[in-house]
C-alpha cells in the first residue's frame, strides 16, 4: 500500500486525521496538489508574519528610548521565532515527506498484533499529548485576546492608551486612535496565526517522537521475547533456515536501522530552526523576567511579561521533554537484547545481536545543529542559568548606572595593568612552546604514514583545514 493510500484509507488512518488536518493549513502535508500547498503557504506567511512591518516601524521610532525598544522585543522576537520555525519545515519539506512516507512503511512491517498494539499506544498517547499542547496553546491566546477587552473595562475612564492596550507593540504611521479597530483585528489574526503555526509545527514534533519511540519499544519487545523457546541443548551452528531466533534478530537489525534513519531525519529537519530559537528564548527570557521586575509597581504589564516567561519555559520544557523521551527509548533495544534469552541462540543470532547493542550504544538525539542535545538536563542548565539574573540586569539594560559601572572598570584596568602585561608575556612564552611541540608531533605523524590510502585521508583533512582557514580569514 502506499503511503497515500495509508492516510486514505489504511486501518490507522484515524490516528493521523489532527495531523493532516494541521499540516494541510500550513501548506506542510507533502501529498496536496501544488496549487493548495503554495497557496496555503503564502497565506500563512502572510498572515503570520506580516505583523512584523508595524513592529519594526515600532522599534525604529523609538530607537532612542531604550525602556521602549526593551517593550517591542518579546512579542517582535516571538514573531521571528514562528517564521524561522515554518520557514525551516519548508526548506525541509523533503525530509518531512521522508518521515511521513516511513510512518506508513512502519505500519505496515509489523508481523503480530502484539507489535501492532505496542505502536498503537504511544500513537494513541501522542494524539493525548498533541491535544494537551493545543489546549495550552489556545488558553494562552485566549489570554492575550482578552487582555485589550480587560484593559478597557478596567479603566471606564477612557484615560488608557490605546497603543498600551494591544496584544502587539506596531506603528503604521497613521492615527492609533482612530483607526484602533482596525490594528485590533489585525493583530488578533496575527495571534490566532501564530498559534496555529506553533501548533502545527509542534504537532509535527510530538507525532514523529512519539513514533520512533514506539519503534524502539517494538524492537525491545521483540528482542526480549528472543530465545524463549530454545533451551540448553540449542544447535550454536544451525541451518539459516531452521533458525527462527536469527530471522527475528535479522529483522530487529533492519528495524532498527530504519528507525535510526527516521530519528536522524526528524532531527535534520528541525536541528536548524532550534539552533536560532534557543537563542531567541533565552533573549525572551531575560527581557521579560527583567521587564517583570521593571514594572513591578504596574499589575497588567507585570502579570503580561510574567505569562510569557512561563509560556517561553514551558515550551522550552516541552521540546527538551519530547527529545529526553527520545533518547532515553533509543537505550532499550540494548537492555532489552541484555535482558533477552540470547544465551540460548545460534553463534549467528549472537552477533547480530552484537550489532544492535553497538549501535544502540550511540542514543538518538535532538539537538541544535549537533551544539546543544535537547534534554531534562539542558532544560536544568537553562532554568538554573535563568536565576542568575540579579537586578543589576535592570540598571544595566535601562543604562541608569551605565557611567558607574564604566568607572569602575576603568579603575580595575588601571590598577591591574602590570598583572595583565605579566600574563599576558607568560601566556605568549607557554603558547609558542606548546605550539612547537604540536609541530613536531605533526611532522613526527606524518612520517609514520607508509600506505597511499592513510595519505589520501590525511590529505583531505589538511585541505580542509586549510578551506577552512581560508573562509576564517
Amino acid at each position: 500500500m502506499k503511503s497515500l493510500d495509508f492516510y486514505r484509507e489504511g486501518d490507522y488512518k484515524e490516528y493521523y486525521k489532527m495531523l493532516q488536518f494541521f499540516m494541510r493549513i500550513c501548506g506542510l502535508w507533502p501529498y496536496q496538489s501544488y496549487f493548495a500547498k503554495y497557496f496555503f503557504i503564502i497565506m500563512t506567511m502572510f498572515l503570520s508574519e506580516g505583523i512584523l512591518v508595524g513592529q519594526l516601524t515600532e522599534v525604529v521610532q523609538n530607537r532612542n528610548d531604550l525602556n521602549e525598544v526593551i517593550d517591542c522585543v518579546p512579542n517582535m522576537v516571538i514573531t521571528i521565532i514562528v517564521g524561522i520555525e515554518f520557514t525551516g519545515l519548508i526548506f525541509n519539506s523533503e525530509k518531512l515527506k521522508i518521515c511521513i512516507d516511513r510512518i506508513a512503511e512502519d505500519w505496515q512491517q509489523l508481523s503480530s498484533n502484539e507489535e501492532i498494539e505496542l505502536l498503537k499506544s504511544f500513537t494513541v498517547e501522542g494524539q493525548k499529548l498533541a491535544f494537551v499542547y493545543i489546549f495550552y496553546v489556545s488558553l494562552t491566546g485566549f489570554m492575550f485576546l482578552l487582555q485589550p477587552v480587560l484593559v478597557l473595562s478596567l479603566n471606564s475612564d477612557n484615560s488608557t492608551d490605546a497603543k498600551s492596550t494591544l496584544p502587539y507593540r506596531v506603528q503604521y504611521g497613521i492615527d492609533i486612535e482612530k483607526y484602533y479597530y482596525e490594528i485590533l483585528f489585525h493583530s488578533y489574526v496575527s495571534l490566532v496565526s501564530h498559534l496555529l503555526v506553533l501548533s502545527s509545527i509542534n504537532l509535527i514534533y510530538i507525532s514523529f517522537i512519539q513514533h520512533a519511540c514506539g519503534l524502539f519499544s517494538v524492537i525491545g519487545y521483540k528482542l526480549e521475547h528472543i530465545g524463549d523457546e530454545e533451551g540448553l541443548d540449542v544447535d550454536l551452528n544451525m541451518k539459516k533456515v531452521d533458525d527462527n531466533n536469527y530471522r527475528i534478530a535479522l529483522d530487529c537489525l533492519r528495524k532498527h536501522i530504519k528507525v535510526i534513519e527516521f530519528s536522524e531525519s526528524v532531527d535534520a529537519s528541525f536541528s536548524v530552526s532550534y539552533l536560532f530559537n534557543l537563542g531567541f528564548f533565552v533573549l525572551i527570557l531575560a527581557v521579560s523576567g527583567t521587564q517583570v521586575l521593571m514594572h513591578s509597581d504596574d499589575m497588567n504589564e507585570a502579570v503580561r511579561y510574567a505569562s510569557l516567561f512561563i509560556s517561553i519555559i514551558i515550551q522550552i520544557f516541552w521540546q527538551c521533554w519530547q527529545a529526553q523521551r527520545l533518547l532515553n527509548y533509543s537505550n532499550i533495544p540494548y537492555e532489552s537484547a541484555c535482558q533477552g534469552h540470547w544465551y540460548y541462540t545460534s553463534t549467528r543470532c549472537k552477533k547480530t545481536l552484537a550489532l544492535i547493542m553497538i549501535r544502540s550504544s550511540k542514543p538518538c538525539e535532538i539537538t541544535a545543529m549537533n551544539l546543544v542535545t535537547f534534554s531534562i538536563e539542558t532544560f536544568s542548565s537553562l532554568f538554573a542559568a535563568m536565576k542568575l539574573i540579579r537586578i543589576d540586569t535592570i540598571n544595566i539594560l535601562t543604562m541608569r548606572v551605565a557611567i558607574t559601572y564604566g568607572v569602575k572598570v576603568i579603575n580595575m584596568v588601571c590598577h591591574t595593568k602590570n598583572i595583565i602585561k605579566y600574563i599576558l608575556r607568560s601566556f605568549r612564552s607557554q603558547s609558542k612552546l606548546h605550539i612547537k611541540t604540536l609541530l613536531l608531533k605533526m611532522m613526527k605523524n606524518c612520517n609514520l604514514i607508509t600506505g597511499e590510502e592513510e595519505i589520501r585521508i590525511l590529505r583531505s583533512y589538511s585541505e580542509r583545514s586549510r578551506q577552512l582557514t581560508l573562509i576564517y580569514a
